[in-house]
């Protein structure tokens, strides 16, 4: 299964009720140490995957132990700070991603499914990634003047 088990996806909600409620004034070490320890986890899992099992992509353990720190990372008051401060171009794009984090969720596999078929990428992560995000961005703009604005938000598109 692709996404992994559904329940498995109610930590972020969780998250989300728990920083909701709070001030978000807490130290930036934790969701950093956890974020690297998450990221460096996935690299040897998916590689044990591989090596083992003929797959290592998609949702793993390891990959919530990552977005859990990125989560708590990003939405810090603290980096609410260093986002307004800043007026640049990776700000306006971290925006961009996070108003349409839910279309490009949606929309992405579709994407990830027919560069497969169609691109012999995939030697490359970092290409692969990279033509998936764009081709998923250009999907939602598209999307963005061919419905009426009234149903984009059904969609999760801003």
């Amino acid at each position: 299964m692709y996404a992994g088990f559904c329940l498995l996806w109610l930590w972020f909600f969780v998250i989300g009720c728990k920083l909701s409620q709070s001030d978000r004034q807490y130290s930036l070490l934790i969701p950093i140490v956890v974020s690297v320890i998450g990221i460096i986890a996935s690299f040897f899992e998916a590689r044990f995957l591989m090596e083992n099992y003929d797959g290592g992509a998609g949702i793993k353990p390891t990959s919530f132990v990552f977005s859990a720190g990125v989560c708590y990372l990003l939405l810090s008051a603290r980096m609410e700070k260093i986002y307004d401060s800043i007026n640049c171009k990776i700000a306006n794009v971290i925006e961009y991603l996070g108003k349409n984090s839910f279309a490009l969720y949606l929309l992405h596999i579709h994407v990830v499914k027919y560069t497969h078929s169609v691109l012999d990428i995939t030697h490359s992560w970092t290409l692969y990634f990279l033509v998936v995000l764009i081709l998923s961005i250009l999907l939602i703009e598209i999307i963005k003047k061919l419905i009426p604005s009234k149903f984009q938000y059904y969609l999760g598109i801003y």
